[in-house]
């Protein structure tokens, strides 16, 4: 069949997968961001151990976007469940953060609409259709 290749962002080195794919101001995703999404939950099925742990962290720039970053988090952890993401895979504490462009490992305009998908241990090796960053 025919590879269609995702947009998903992931780095190897600091084992983060970033989400993007939202509709402005909204805590919906794209219609595009519905495909990465379950190729995402793909993957987090298969670097993910069982009793893996994950944390969703949503970004920021401007205090009045600080509640949108959270229900996009909320959102983010519902809809992989929904994707099938399995039960032994745990969420962990979620927590906006404020989007600061030194710290940032991915740093481009949409770095402040972003939900970083962090995971405690992860193996990378065979998905060569991601964008890695590293």
């Amino acid at each position: 069949g025919k590879k269609v290749s995702s947009k998903i962002k992931c780095s190897i080195k600091n084992n983060i997968c970033v989400f993007d794919s939202f509709n402005i101001s909204e805590n919906t995703i794209t219609a595009g961001g519905e495909r990465e999404l379950l190729v995402l939950t793909q993957i987090l099925n298969t670097v993910c151990p069982d009793g893996g742990k994950i944390s969703l962290i949503g970004y920021w720039d401007s205090e009045d976007q600080k509640d949108l970053s959270i229900e996009r988090e909320m959102a983010i952890g519902r809809l992989l469940r929904e994707n099938g993401l399995k039960n032994s895979v745990k969420f962990e504490t979620v927590k906006a953060k404020k989007s600061n462009k030194k710290e940032d490992v991915f740093y481009d305009r949409y770095s402040p609409y972003r939900v970083e998908i962090h995971l405690n241990s992860a193996d990378f090796f065979f998905f060569l259709d991601i964008k890695f960053l590293d």
